[in-house]
Formats: structure tokens, sequence, C-alpha cells
């Protein structure tokens, strides 16, 4: 494809435009669980074995899905933690969580490499679209 200049500054206009993680309006906009994703999520829901007493990690749990999914399906039994060094969306995370009443999940504000938790706490590790069991 042979573009000029007028047509490349057109097609790359959208690269100027630019987001503050700290945005609230942000937040709001992206806070829907994307279509092209969305089978990707389901597969990763119905790999995961649902038993009592499931002790889970969401790495990386953005404003909550999986986290509030999975919390949901194993029950008050269980405890799904999520962790995530973006502030403003823990933030939206846990106003969920109140909201929805979901007393078995849990956002924390942390990075995957400095985990706030003892070794071998959990028996269910989840990033997006891998599982560890």
């Amino acid at each position: 494809m042979n573009l000029d200049k007028k047509e490349r500054e057109i097609m790359s206009d959208y690269l100027e435009h630019t987001f503050s993680a700290d945005s609230i309006d942000l937040i709001s906009a992206i806070d829907e669980l994307p279509f092209w994703s969305a089978p990707f999520g389901l597969r990763l829901l119905e790999k995961i074995e649902y038993q009592e007493n499931i002790t889970g990690l969401d790495i990386g749990c953005g404003m909550g899905f999986p986290l509030l999914e999975v919390a949901n399906r194993i029950g008050k039994s269980g405890k799904m933690y999520g962790i995530d060094p973006w502030v403003e969306a823990i933030k939206r995370v846990n106003k969920k969580i109140e909201y929805f009443n979901i007393s078995n999940a849990f956002a924390i504000e942390a990075k995957a490499e400095n985990l706030p938790f003892d070794a071998n706490f959990f028996n269910l590790i989840m990033h997006w679209l891998k599982l560890q069991k």
C-alpha cells in the first residue's frame, strides 16, 4: 500500500491522543469486557475446576474480570484476591465489590514481582489468559 504524506497523517492522527491512567473518565469508558476478549474469558472460566475452599489470585486484575466472576462462582467457601499496580482500577474494583456485596473478593494495589502473600497461599492463580493450578 503506497500512501502519500497526507493520507499517512490522517491514518495516524489517533497516535496524538494521550490518556491518563489516573482518569476516572478513562476507567468509566473502558470498564467493559471487550467483545474481542469475551471468548477467551469464557474459555478461562470453563477451565477452572470449581470446588470448595479455593483461594485464588488474579494477577493483573485490572477492573475486575475475571476476579469478580470467579469469586461469585466459587462461593463463600473460597476467597479470590486480585492484584494490580493500577491504583484507579483497584479503586473501581473495590467499588464493585462493595456495590455487589461480594464478600469473598479482595482487590489490592500490588505488583506480581512483589506479592504481599506467603508462599503457597494460593491453590489457583490466574492471569487473564493463563490458568495455573
